[in-house]
């Protein structure tokens, strides 16, 4: 996984639910479930899939939350 560009955003207690080569469907905190590309998690994350150590932290870059209009997911 790559994404260090710039700014980033921090989500808390996000759960990978599931996974292909290039992308990884998330659980936020909230409930709400997402795909987002791998190339855009930053280095920095620990999520992890059900079986393993369970919800982590997902940092994503700034402009890509923005885009997909995930800051109401990030406020809580």
């Amino acid at each position: 996984m790559g994404g260090s560009f710039g700014p980033h955003v921090i989500f808390e207690d996000v759960l990978v639910v599931f996974e292909t080569e290039k992308a990884i469907r998330v659980r936020f905190a909230g409930g709400s479930e997402r795909w987002l590309p791998k190339s855009l998690v930053h280095e920095d994350s620990e999520v992890w899939d059900e079986e393993n150590a369970g919800p982590g932290v997902l940092k994503l870059p700034l402009w890509f939350v923005e885009k997909e209009g995930l800051e109401d997911i990030a406020d809580g």
